[in-house]
């Protein structure tokens, strides 16, 4: 099955609004490594949003200024 980096992020905050509820330790632990195997995707997108929001913002402030 092939997953995009949306789904990837979408699964994370499922998967982190489930730890806060109770459940058996299996379960709990499946939770726990689902999570850590989707963080370096999760950390992926939010540093690739955040240089898009930061090369967006030197262009639309470039567009002013002149």
């Amino acid at each position: 099955m092939k997953t995009n980096l949306m789904q990837c992020v979408m699964a994370y905050q499922a998967v982190t609004g489930m730890m806060n509820t109770a459940c058996d330790y299996k379960t709990a632990y499946a939770l726990v490594m689902l999570k850590r195997r989707l963080d370096p995707h999760v950390q992926f997108f939010i540093r690739r949003e955040q240089e898009l929001v930061d090369e967006y913002a030197a262009r639309h402030t470039s567009c002013h200024s002149s």
